[in-house]
C-alpha cells in the first residue's frame, strides 16, 4: 500500500499496486473484486475511491486514513480489554461485515492488523481494510465461496475448521461458505480482545497454528472453552463466542445475528456512532462499473514485457 496524491480533488488517498505481470493477482477475480468495492458504501469500510492502470500495474486508489492505528496495536497495547472498551469498536466491525454480507460481499481473511481505527473524530471509528483484493498474503472472494489465494497453504490463527479440512486434502476450499469463514474470524478477534491470547494454538509451540492443532480441530477434537474467561467475563459474551465458534458452518452464527445478540444489543450506541453508517459513509467514486471494468480489463490484456 502506498501513499499518493489527487490532484484533481487535491487529497492524499491510500493505493494499492498489483503488477500487471502476474495473472494469479490480476485475473477475472479481480474485475469483480474491484466492482464490488466500488458498490460498497459503508463508514466502517476503507472507501473506494478510484481505478487507474500504468505500464507496470493496476492501481486501485482508496480512502486515506491518517493518524490511523490498526485494531492489532491497540488490542496488545494494554493486554485484554474490557468488555465495554470492546463493544464500541466491535459493534462497527460487525455492522460492517453484516451490510457487506447483505450485498453479497466477502472478505474471508479477516485479522486484527487489516482492521483500523480513524482517531480523528470525537469516538474512534473502526475502519476495515484489505477487502476483496487478492494478493500474496491472502485468500478472499466476492463470491458465497472462497477462492484459492497464494496462502492457501499455511493456515493462520484466524483459519475455521472448515478450511482445514480442505486444506488437508489441498483443496482449494471452494466449497466453503465465505459468511461463515468471516464469523469464525471475528470470534478469533473478539477472543484476541477479550484475553490478549488467540484461541486454539499449540501449547507445545505457543503463538503457531501446527499440524497437530489442524488435526485436532478438523477432527472436531476441539472444544471451545470459557476457562480462559474465568477472571469475570460475562455469561453472554461467552455464550457469543460459543455460537461464532460453532464447527459446523451451518450452524455458526451469521454476522446479522450478532448484532441481534444479548452481548451487543443490549448496550447502548454511543451518541457519536452514526445513525445510519450507510449513508454516512464518504464520498465515493465518480467512476461508473463500466468504467471501471474497462480499465481493469484493459489491464490483464497480455502485452510483450
Amino acid at each position: 500500500m502506498r501513499l499518493i496524491k489527487n490532484t484533481a480533488i487535491n487529497k492524499q488517498l491510500a493505493a494499492k499496486f498489483i503488477t500487471r505481470k502476474d495473472s494469479k493477482l490480476l485475473s477475472e477475480a479481480t474485475d469483480a473484486a474491484v466492482v464490488k468495492h466500488s458498490c460498497l458504501h459503508h463508514i466502517n469500510l476503507v472507501g473506494f475511491r478510484e481505478v487507474y492502470k500504468t505500464h507496470d500495474h493496476l492501481v486501485i486508489a482508496m480512502e486515506y486514513i491518517p493518524g490511523s492505528m490498526t485494531l492489532e496495536a491497540k488490542a496488545t497495547a494494554s493486554g485484554p480489554m474490557k468488555e465495554a472498551d470492546i463493544r464500541p469498536y466491535f459493534r462497527q466491525l460487525v455492522q460492517c461485515m453484516s451490510y457487506c454480507h447483505s450485498q453479497e460481499g466477502y472478505h474471508t481473511n479477516l485479522r486484527l492488523d487489516r482492521i483500523l481505527i480513524d482517531t480523528r473524530a470525537p469516538q474512534p471509528i473502526v475502519k476495515l481494510t484489505d477487502f476483496l483484493y487478492r494478493g500474496p498474503d491472502r485468500t478472499s472472494s466476492s463470491s458465497s465461496s472462497s477462492e484459492k489465494g497464494d496462502d492457501v497453504a499455511g493456515p493462520s490463527k484466524y483459519t475455521p475448521p472448515e478450511q482445514l479440512v480442505l486444506l488437508q486434502v489441498k483443496n482449494d476450499g471452494s466449497m466453503c461458505d465465505a459468511g461463515a469463514i468471516d464469523v469464525w474470524a471475528l470470534g478469533v478477534i473478539l477472543h484476541v480482545m477479550l484475553t490478549g491470547r488467540f484461541p486454539f494454538l499449540d501449547k507445545v509451540q505457543p503463538g503457531n497454528v501446527t499440524a497437530r492443532v489442524m488435526r485436532r480441530m478438523a477432527l472436531d477434537e476441539f472444544e471451545f472453552s470459557s476457562k480462559p474467561f474465568a477472571q469475570g467475563a460475562s455469561s453472554e459474551v461467552e455464550d457469543l463466542l460459543q455460537k461464532m465458534f460453532q464447527r459446523d458452518p451451518e450452524q455458526r452464527i451469521k454476522a446479522a445475528q450478532i448484532l441481534e445478540h444479548p452481548w451487543l444489543k443490549g448496550a447502548e450506541s454511543t451518541s457519536e456512532e452514526p445513525a445510519d453508517p450507510v449513508t454516512a459513509a464518504p464520498m465515493q467514486s465518480t467512476q461508473s462499473q463500466d468504467d471501471i471494468i474497462h480499465i481493469v480489463k484493459r489491464a490483464r490484456r497480455k502485452r510483450l514485457w
